[in-house]
């Protein structure tokens, strides 16, 4: 752990091994890096909306999240309840949509 780092500015680290025979060579420097906090989860998606109905099926959208949680947004995760269920079920093929509408 490398403390006291400015935020924001980015670093170079090299390493250095030693033994009893003394110290090596140092490592090629790391790729620089910036000191920033690690993201954290975004907030709700707003606004979900039924957009057109068929017999079968239904068309949502959404706006993305305000809050990012300092990342952008990959995909979005649709579950229904179904009538009479008591948990949630992903809708979706796949790890995640990739857009904020699905039909």
């Amino acid at each position: 752990l490398v403390t006291d780092l400015d935020e924001g500015t980015e670093y170079e680290f090299r390493v250095q091994a030693e033994n009893a025979g003394g110290r090596g060579k140092y490592s090629a420097p790391s790729l620089p890096t910036a000191a920033v906090d690690p993201p954290g989860p975004p907030g709700p998606v707003q606004d979900p909306k039924c957009l057109e109905t068929t017999e079968t099926s239904v068309t949502l959208a959404w706006d993305p999240p305000r809050e990012k949680g300092g990342s952008r947004i990959v995909g979005y995760l649709v579950e229904m309840l179904p009538p009479g269920g008591d948990s949630y079920k992903k809708c979706h093929i796949g790890d995640a949509v990739k857009v904020t509408e699905f039909i």
